[in-house]
């Protein structure tokens, strides 16, 4: 048994059961994972989406997929939200004064 990890061709020898020797190719290709890495800001409330994944806190997530080759392709979103700011004003005003 022979185990491959990378790029080859070989021609290995093999005896068959009737003693003839028969010859096998081996031309093996090594496809790559393809990674992708996404940063993303959203605000406070709203929601990302990665594929079938929804995201809406800070943090590091990683989806897998298939290509279509059928190695895997590896997206990581790095996710920052954001909070949304609010203030309260509190104000007098007399009567007959406007407030803009």
């Amino acid at each position: 048994m022979s185990i491959y990890i990378q790029n080859l061709a070989s021609i290995t020898p093999l005896s068959t059961a009737s003693g003839c020797d028969s010859l096998v190719t081996t031309t093996l290709t090594v496809l790559p994972i393809e990674y992708f890495t996404n940063v993303i800001t959203i605000c406070e409330g709203e929601t990302y989406s990665e594929g079938t994944s929804n995201y809406s806190s800070d943090g590091i997530y990683t989806d897998t997929y298939q290509t279509i080759l059928g190695c895997d392709s590896i997206v990581t979103t790095e996710l920052t939200v954001l909070e949304i700011s609010t203030s309260t004003n509190s104000v007098s005003i007399c009567e007959g004064e406007t407030y803009i």
